[in-house]
């Protein structure tokens, strides 16, 4: 029997009437490294915004580690262990890379005010845990020289090191990835690669948005396909690349 790190039964959401997820049911395998493809418009980064509470559902359920996470809060899911990154990187401008991975820490004393005020020995132990994690982090994905750059100064594909970062920060069970390799270059959407697997060899399930179909071919298994807001074939990279009806729906055409 399967074992759902994330399950998705009958998901429904609109905007202005019109459906983008029209009853979407998947389950993401405890420890899989699943990829999520299909056609700009099938409804993938909707799906993520919902699962993640940015949207609320219009319909279905969402659990996550067994549990209904249907319509929680983003922070909520975090502290369960449900993390995410955004195509286009997101956060503070004038932070520094530090201060940014800093704020995302799970349990953060500095968020409890009074903490924060008194400045006991346990705020400081734990604030002193929380940087030596932000180091490790910077120095895994290669952004210790960069730590004390604010945002605004790394390069693009510094910034996609950093979305991982920031997801790495919160300890997560499990981390959507929407395009971590969208718009850098071949060398750097291998390495962040690496790093993916790396990351999900250490127990971490992933569930990944991804349109390079070379990589996803490489990454992924298995590989679940929507179109039309729903999901329409689900297996190994080779066996829904050789169906027909994928082959219509993402490449718009018959091999």
């Amino acid at each position: 029997m399967m074992i759902g790190a994330l399950e998705i039964s009958g998901l429904r959401r609109a905007f202005y009437g019109v459906e983008v997820l029209r009853g979407v049911d998947l389950c993401v395998r405890e420890g899989s490294f699943t990829g999520l493809i299909g056609p700009n418009g099938a409804g993938k980064s909707t799906l993520f915004n919902v699962v993640s509470g940015l949207y609320p559902a219009g319909g279905g359920t969402v659990r996550f580690a067994g549990s209904d996470i249907t319509n929680s809060r983003p922070e909520t899911l975090v502290r369960a262990g449900l993390a995410r990154s955004f195509q286009l990187a997101r956060g503070f401008p004038r932070l520094t890379v530090f201060q940014h991975l800093m704020l995302h820490g799970q349990d953060q004393p500095g968020d409890r005010l009074l903490a924060a005020l008194i400045g006991s020995s346990g705020t400081r132990q734990a604030e002193n845990r929380l940087a030596e994690r932000a180091h490790s982090i910077a120095r895994r994905l290669k952004l210790a020289h960069v730590i004390d750059n604010p945002v605004t100064a790394l390069s693009g594909g510094q910034k996609k090191l950093l979305e991982i970062a920031r997801a790495l920060m919160s300890e997560p069970r499990m981390i959507l990835f929407d395009e971590p390799m969208a718009g850098v270059n071949p060398t750097l959407a291998s390495e962040i690669g690496e790093h993916l697997t790396a990351i999900n060899r250490e127990g971490i399930t992933i569930l990944i948005i991804e349109h390079d179909m070379a990589l996803v071919r490489r990454l992924c298994d298995p590989v679940i396909v929507m179109a039309n807001g729903r999901v329409m074939a689900e297996g190994r990279f080779e066996e829904i690349a050789a169906r027909e009806d994928v082959q219509e729906a993402y490449l718009g055409r018959r091999h």
